[in-house]
């Protein structure tokens, strides 16, 4: 028995061996390396039988079998190069390449194509077609990043079965009969998804290619460099394929725990920004308000003398690392606190309070057996997507329970409950809900609280996934785990870091109270909150910010625009001019991920290494080179190095007792500042609650700068409900301007059933109508609708 299942004893080509039952005989084949050729199956989506190619001979069986849905037999002999087989392959074959073009030497595919490779091994020698080939359309736009060559389909459906079973969203679907099938979309639109890359990967033909990557190179001219994705904190794997120090793609590579085999299109396409003008190639200072070229030397000395001043007078911040790796979040906080003698360092640049889980700390893959899924806050589509579709296949598929506590249930989602609350109110909710779980798993409570009860009790695994803003809610959500882990139930919390190595960032120490692995200091420094007040006021001279960009996402914009205006030195380590970037007296270009090596920590606190790919530009210097310049030119040269296998061994030696301890006993938390109230819609004329939304393709980075992204992105848009906009004058498709204490934005307007009458969601992270205008420290905030303009937009942007 293996996990219960009986095993079964078989034969593949004179080899005996046992597999659980229920195996297909592909897979069978595959455990003691026999090799049985497949298009239309793939080992994460349901058998389909469509193609043929994987036909087998199974003793005792008049016809050839496909192996990719036959499941093995006790006794089972089977044969998978015998004549027959041989013979029948031939003509699957034979008839896949009847309208097959032969254009091999131009199709994207070349060198990988299973077609190819298959037909070359099993296929006829020669064509006995004497008829022209059924000529279909080519180079058919299917969508913002893919291009469709009809004529090559072979129709094996895994595209369709990939937006049917994998993301559930059912868009792709086959059009016509026949000799006449080809692949479209159900509503005639282009096909867009997050995760449309992938189509791409696993179609065995050049039928799909990328736009991306289109014409730009054969797989035998790459260089491969494994890597991680830093776009959100998921962390899924890939490889990085180069040819002459170029980019040329990105493609995934197998960690069932993490990603499951699959990336989204932002971690795929994310990196032609690289070789855009507005890529920084060599540090800036500001000569009379003007940002001018310099050297890195020079940089590096005005730096320098500019913190070590600042420094002397205690009166110095760092703020960033939630974007570095592991090794460089370390050696930042090596430069506050060893060099600089400064606690004032904290990576959160955002609305986010912590980036672990107090306790019962989750896997990725505990979701896939989950029966009940508490979300809080995240909006996983937007801000993890690959976890959203391990939460998407476990509603579906194995039939767990969504629960969703939100101001506002997102379009993408597709909850078993929605739990509303007021904005800023999810702390008094939770405690409700710990005390009636406290009181027994009888007690019936009232409303939600009593049905959610209800729930946690029928329950086997429960999963709690929150963004972390909230420290009172993460109080009471420990109390409620408690409480469940005394009835045996199987727990587990993962939180969604709002920068990609968030995680990594406070276990490297980047936290004004805790030093690496979350050893306590006694003593604690300033938040991001306290440095920017300090620094508005006059009492912070000097700021180093590292890949961090508070301009457009800390939340409370007036108070960060302040800071940035007055504070007498501010150095940004940056790879493209972001809005913090402009502010800066010396911006120092910095590698990028593919331009480095090290390691990051996802979401459950997997710490993970990545490699190199290529070069950074000549002037252009990674993070960990920058840093331990600076502790030379302040005279401690021997506290930072630039290595980071030398950083990481230092780091993993202070990790090491965090990393050892039980997933139950809960880890020192960073400090917060106190809590910030909601404003009051009352307090402004005619004011809503502004509810900042996130967005995949949101932010004033990489996504800013990528024309990969570009066709996905989005115009920045704020969605009222229906009676709101009513009431206002606001019709879809209109801009409005909205105003709040912070300042102004200009947006489009959209109405929708989703949203709290009484609230507005404005997009946030959005340059050109940067939301934090409108919120306080609170992540919420309040405005009026100013003016709505009559002309209506063009089609708005999903």
């Amino acid at each position: 028995m293996t996990n219960g299942r009986r095993m079964v004893r078989l034969t593949i080509d004179g080899t005996s061996l046992e597999v659980p039952e229920g195996t297909l005989l592909v897979e069978a084949a595959k455990s003691i390396g026999v090799h049985i050729p497949v298009y239309c199956y793939h080992p994460k989506m349901d058998p389909a039988g469509l193609c043929r190619i994987c036909l087998v001979e199974i003793e005792k069986m008049p016809k050839l079998q496909i192996a990719c849905n036959t499941q093995v037999a006790e006794g089972m002999v089977v044969h998978t190069a015998s004549s027959r087989v041989a013979e029948g392959r031939r003509g699957v074959l034979e008839f896949l390449l009847l309208n097959h073009p032969l254009d091999c030497p131009i199709c994207d595919k070349g060198g990988e194509c299973d077609l190819q490779d298959f037909t070359l091994t099993y296929g006829p020698g020669a064509s006995r077609l004497t008829e022209p080939k059924l000529h279909k359309p080519k180079a058919v736009d299917l969508g913002p990043t893919i291009v469709l060559d009809e004529e090559r389909c072979i129709l094996c459906r895994r595209c369709t079965r990939f937006d049917n079973e994998i993301t559930h969203e059912r868009r792709l679907i086959v059009v016509e009969r026949g000799h006449r099938s080809l692949i479209g979309t159900a509503d005639g639109k282009p096909y867009t998804s997050y995760f449309s890359g992938n189509t791409t990967e696993i179609c065995p033909v050049g039928a799909l290619t990328s736009k991306a990557y289109r014409f730009r190179s054969r797989p035998w001219d790459l260089s491969h460099a494994d890597s991680v994705c830093t776009q959100c904190s998921v962390g899924c794997n890939y490889r990085i394929d180069s040819r002459f120090g170029r980019i040329m793609r990105t493609y995934t590579r197998e960690n069932p725990a993490v990603d499951d085999g699959w990336i989204c299109d932002r971690g795929r396409y994310t990196f032609n920004y690289l070789y855009e003008p507005s890529r920084l190639r060599q540090p800036l200072i500001a000569v009379d308000g003007e940002l001018k070229a310099a050297t890195f030397d020079e940089a590096i000395a005005l730096t320098a003398e500019k913190l070590g001043r600042a420094a002397q007078a205690r009166r110095v911040g760092i703020i960033g690392g939630g974007r570095l790796s592991d090794e460089e979040a370390f050696a930042l906080q090596l430069l506050a606190r060893d060099v600089l003698g400064s606690d004032n360092i904290d990576y959160r640049a955002s609305a986010q309070k912590y980036a672990s889980p107090p306790r019962y700390e989750a896997r990725l893959a505990d979701i896939d057996d989950a029966s009940l899924i508490l979300i809080f806050g995240a909006v996983t589509p937007e801000q993890a997507p690959i976890a959203d579709l391990r939460i998407r296949r476990a509603v579906a598929r194995r039939h767990a329970r969504l629960l969703f506590v939100g101001p506002f249930v997102p379009p993408a989602f597709v909850p078993s409950r929605h739990v509303p609350y007021a904005p800023g109110e999810i702390a008094p909710l939770m405690r409700a809900l710990a005390d009636v779980v406290h009181h027994g798993r009888e007690e019936q409570g009232e409303g939600f609280v009593a049905e959610i009860a209800q729930a946690l009790a029928q329950a086997e695994k429960i999963i709690a996934i929150h963004n972390g803003r909230d420290p009172q809610a993460v109080e009471a959500l420990d109390a409620l785990l408690d409480r469940l882990a005394q009835y045996d139930h199987p727990v587990g919390v993962l939180v969604v870091g709002a920068a990609g190595n968030a995680r990594g960032a406070e276990a490297a120490g980047c936290v004004p109270n805790l030093g690496p692995g979350y050893a306590p200091l006694g003593r604690t420094g300033m938040t991001t909150a306290r440095m920017l007040d300090a620094a508005a006021r006059g009492e912070i001279d000097a700021l180093f910010i590292a890949g961090a960009n508070p301009a457009l996402t800390f939340p409370d914009g007036a108070l960060v625009r302040r800071a940035l205006e007055r504070v007498e030195f501010l150095a940004v380590s940056e790879q493209v001019m972001t809005e913090t970037a402009a502010y800066a007296d010396v911006v120092f270009a910095a590698a990028s991920f593919a331009e480095k090596s090290g390691h990051v920590t996802n979401l459950e606190g997997r710490q993970q290494p990545f490699h190199q790919a290529v070069e950074p530009p000549v002037q252009v210097a990674t993070d960990a080179q920058i840093l331990a310049a600076l502790a030379h030119a302040l005279g401690k040269p021997w506290v930072i190095s630039a290595e980071p296998a030398v950083l990481f061994s230092q780091l993993e030696k202070m990790q090491r007792p965090a990393r050892t301890r039980s997933s139950r006993d809960p880890l020192p938390r960073p400090c917060v500042d106190d809590p910030v109230p909601v404003p009051d819609p009352a307090s402004w004329p005619d004011g809503l609650t502004v509810i900042p939304i996130p967005h995949l393709y949101a932010g004033g980075g990489a996504a800013a700068h990528d024309p990969g992204l570009a066709p996905m992105r989005p115009q920045p848009f704020a969605v009222f409900h229906p009676q709101d906009a009513q009431q206002r004058g606001v019709a879809d498709g209109t801009r409005v301007r909205l105003r709040g204490p912070g300042g102004e934005i200009e947006v489009q307007a959209r109405t929708g059933d989703h949203v709290p009458p009484g609230s507005v969601l404005v997009l946030a992270d959005m340059p050109e109508a940067p939301v934090n205008k409108l919120t306080n420290a609170s992540g919420y905030g309040v405005a009026c609708v100013d003016a709505a303009t009559v002309t209506a937009s063009q089609e708005l942007s999903a």
